[in-house]
């Protein structure tokens, strides 16, 4: 019996992950911030945007064609905590070079708080660790959308800690 313990605590256990990329003629490419939205909201539940916050990530390949998204974290009605390590795991997992970051303000409201422009400076530069670009961070509502890069909201230099 005592050999069999020895024997159990000797096994490594293998960790499996497992990714599928869609056929590449089929994965849509993001040009604009009006793409990334037409893209996201074809993938929700468009139902909840005004119920709770969501935040979500789209992965990019060189060629800004999309791999896939993943529903990062949900909240409630007035936040959401978003999980970092989960961004980056599934980001390297499926070998992206370009991050797009989107949540929801279920209030309605598009104006970025101080919090959604810390998180997004702090994503983009761990992005760049990895040899990886945000291209965006949206917030999107029922109606409508803001796009960072389109209303120049990132940082000019990713050198600098945004924390």
């Amino acid at each position: 019996m005592e050999k069999e313990i020895i024997r159990e605590e000797n096994k490594m256990h293998e960790i499996l992950v497992s990714y599928s990329r869609p056929v590449y003629d089929h994965m849509p490419k993001v040009n604009c911030s009006q793409d990334v939205d037409k893209i996201i909201r074809k993938a929700i539940n468009g139902l909840s945007l005004d119920y709770q916050e969501y935040f979500w990530c789209l992965y990019l390949n060189n060629a800004n064609k999309v791999l896939g998204y993943c529903e990062i974290s949900s909240g409630d009605s007035t936040g959401t905590i978003v999980n970092i390590p989960k961004i980056f795991a599934v980001a390297v997992n499926v070998s992206a070079k370009g991050l797009i970051i989107i949540h929801n303000h279920p209030s309605g409201n598009l104006k970025a708080s101080e919090k959604d422009k810390v998180i997004s400076e702090r994503i983009k530069f761990l992005a760049s660790l990895f040899s990886m670009t945000l291209l965006d961070s949206l917030i999107i509502t029922s109606e409508s959308y803001l796009s960072f890069s389109d209303e120049a909201m990132f940082l000019e230099s990713s050198n600098t800690l945004p924390f």
